[in-house]
């Protein structure tokens, strides 16, 4: 990968649906880890877990895509995006363990800042409190708004 990664995006098809369940657990099994939860009541757990988030959001966000993420052609993330009538909606994105601190994920969030602002429109989104990825949000200009238990939402407006 180059020093500074050409940044691409591509919809998920159906098939790709494995791909959005490791990041899923990229990012879940530390946290159920920590709780002793190892083997094959991790696997379960995040099975179901996974099946519960896409249920919700299939119910809560039908019109989201579900975009692939690719640095210099090669297959990095993945995010879930909405549009909604004042902000695009980022609903969740996720890079591999290993395209972390590449600066892949400033330059995806700032592509969306600038679709966005090209549309006339703001980007909302949602973060845990302990989430690294914080700081880049407010680095990026992001403003929390509203805290709602574990999780802030923050909005950028261009």
């Amino acid at each position: 990968m180059s020093e500074t990664p050409q940044i691409g995006y591509r919809l998920a098809t159906p098939e790709e649906d494995s791909f959005f369940r490791r990041l899923f657990d990229i990012t879940r099994a530390p946290e159920f880890q920590m709780s002793g939860i190892v083997g094959d009541p991790l696997a379960q757990l995040l099975e179901s877990q996974y099946h519960a988030r896409q249920t919700h959001y299939a119910a809560m966000y039908p019109t989201a895509e579900y975009r692939l993420i690719l640095a210099d052609g090669e297959l990095t993330g993945g995010m879930i995006v909405r549009e909604m009538d004042e902000h695009l909606h980022l609903i969740d994105i996720t890079l591999l363990d290993e395209c972390r601190g590449r600066g892949i994920g400033t330059l995806v969030m700032r592509e969306l800042q600038a679709t966005a602002e090209s549309a006339g429109k703001g980007v909302l989104l949602h973060v845990e409190h302990f989430n690294p990825a914080r700081r880049l949000y407010d680095r990026l200009g992001f403003v929390e708004v509203e805290e709602i238990g574990l999780y802030k939402r923050m909005v950028w407006k261009p």
